[in-house]
C-alpha cells in the first residue's frame, strides 16, 4: 500500500527467502498470459544503478531456444528519471512451454539509500521453436532377419523379417 492508500494483492513476496535486506522497490509489468505457471528469477549485483531513480522497467528484446536444453535470452531495460537506459541481458532456464512469470532482481549489498533491491516482474508466454516431440513411444528397427534366422542387410527381391524394439515382428518383401 502507497501514500495515498493505493494497494495491490497481484505479486507475493517470499519473506523467507535469501534475498538482501533493506527496502524493496517492485516494478510489475503487465502480461496477457497470466496466471504464470511458475516464476523464473535471475539474481544480478548492480551497485552502479541509482535505485531510487529508476521509473519503468520493461522486457525489450527475448531469444527463444531451438534446444530444449538451452535458455532463453532475456534484455531487460531500465530507464530512469532522467531516461537513462540500463540494459541487462539474462537467461531463463524453463521446463516447458507455458506462461511464466520473469524475474530480474538487482541489489547491492553496499548501498546506503533507502532503496536496497530492485524487483522486475513481467509476465511471458515461452515456447521452444523447432522443437519435435519425443521419439521415446515410437518403435524402433532393432535388426532384419533372413528365412535362415541370420541377421542380414535389408535386400531387394528377398523375404526379409523386420523386428522391433516393442517386439514386434513383420515380414517385408522388396520387389525391385
Amino acid at each position: 500500500m502507497d501514500a495515498n492508500s493505493c494497494a495491490t494483492e497481484n505479486l507475493c513476496i517470499d519473506l523467507m527467502s535469501p534475498t538482501p535486506n533493506g527496502d524493496t522497490l517492485i516494478i510489475n509489468g503487465g502480461s496477457s498470459c497470466l496466471p504464470a505457471l511458475t516464476s523464473l528469477q535471475v539474481v544480478i549485483e548492480d551497485c552502479m544503478l541509482d535505485y531510487n531513480a529508476v521509473d519503468t522497467a520493461y522486457i525489450t528484446n527475448i531469444i527463444l531456444p531451438t534446444n530444449p536444453l538451452d535458455s532463453t535470452l532475456c534484455t531487460w531495460s531500465l530507464v530512469d528519471t532522467n531516461g537513462t537506459v540500463s540494459n541487462y541481458s539474462v537467461y531463463y532456464t524453463f521446463a516447458n512451454s507455458a506462461c511464466y512469470e520473469l524475474q530480474l532482481q538487482l541489489y547491492c549489498y553496499q548501498k546506503s539509500s533507502n532503496v536496497k533491491t530492485l524487483i522486475l516482474s513481467q509476465g511471458m508466454y515461452l515456447g521452444y521453436a523447432g522443437m519435435n516431440d519425443s521419439l521415446e513411444n515410437e518403435k524402433q528397427l532393432l535388426r532384419v532377419i533372413d528365412f535362415m534366422g541370420r541377421v542380414t542387410p535389408i535386400e531387394a527381391n528377398k523375404l526379409l523379417f523386420y523386428r522391433y524394439s516393442d517386439g514386434s515382428i513383420e515380414k517385408v518383401f522388396i520387389a525391385e
